[in-house]
């Protein structure tokens, strides 16, 4: 599976340098949903920076999508476009007003129809009101693990009991903090985790976090060591990656 999303990347590359060579603003992007490991490979490995990630597995106004801007910030420091599926999404209204204050809030980019009555009332707010978060930095105190690599090859019982993947593992848990108005920043784990940036937060939330290498556990072990909290939902490091 790694291999695939090694060869999207080369593939994805090899285009966006072709097209620049006439059209130098060029941007490829790919409708991601944003907590799957296969947009955090691209990301990565520079092959993608900004996902349009379709938001149909979520009930618009009840279910959270700042994850989807946090995470891309985290692995690409870019923005994240969110994506409407069908019109029960953004009905009633409330629905796609909260939909569009969290990417605003979350730093992120919210398309919508240009007939869409909230839609044009919304496009008008941002141009009388330059974005207010510009050249600013995140005063969360909490932080989340992420790791492609546990969503892809560390598998969980489904409902019948068959191993599969389970891709939200980051997103329940980001949701929860949501709910309880907690800002969160996301930490990617593939992007090595270092103590001095764990330091930066009061609690470290790893939700079933299974994969992890040895330095990245020292890292989580001596930020301990120095006096802060982790919230460890399920078996933390169960399954050791050498290296």
């Amino acid at each position: 599976r790694e291999w695939r999303h090694q060869q999207l990347a080369v593939f994805l590359k090899s285009i966006e340098k072709h097209v620049r060579r006439t059209h130098p603003a060029f941007l490829l992007t790919l409708n991601h949903a944003v907590g799957d490991p296969d947009f955090a490979y691209l990301s990565l490995a520079d092959a993608m920076k900004i996902p349009s990630g379709e938001l149909w597995h979520l009930k618009l106004g009840e279910d959270s999508s700042l994850y989807a801007y946090r995470l891309t910030e985290a692995l690409s420091g870019e923005e994240c476009i969110g994506l409407i599926n069908s019109t029960d999404q953004i009905q009633p209204d409330y629905r796609y007003r909260v939909a569009v204050a969290e990417a605003y809030a979350g730093g992120g980019v919210f398309y919508f129809g240009p007939t869409h009555a909230p839609g044009i009332e919304f496009s008008r707010f941002l141009r009388q009101n330059p974005h207010p978060y510009v050249g600013t930095s995140s005063e969360a105190s909490v932080a989340v693990l992420y790791s492609w690599r546990d969503q892809e090859f560390i598998l969980s019982p489904g409902k019948d009991g068959t191993p599969t993947a389970d891709l939200n593992r980051f997103r329940r848990a980001a949701a929860l903090l949501a709910r309880e108005h907690v800002p969160y920043d996301a930490l990617v784990v593939e992007k090595v985790l270092k103590t001095k940036e764990l330091a930066r937060y009061r609690v470290i939330v790893a939700p079933e976090l299974r994969l992890l290498v040895e330095s990245d556990a020292g890292a989580l072990e001596q930020y301990l060591r120095s006096g802060g909290r982790l919230l460890s939902i399920g078996h933390l490091g169960a399954i050791r990656q050498a290296g």
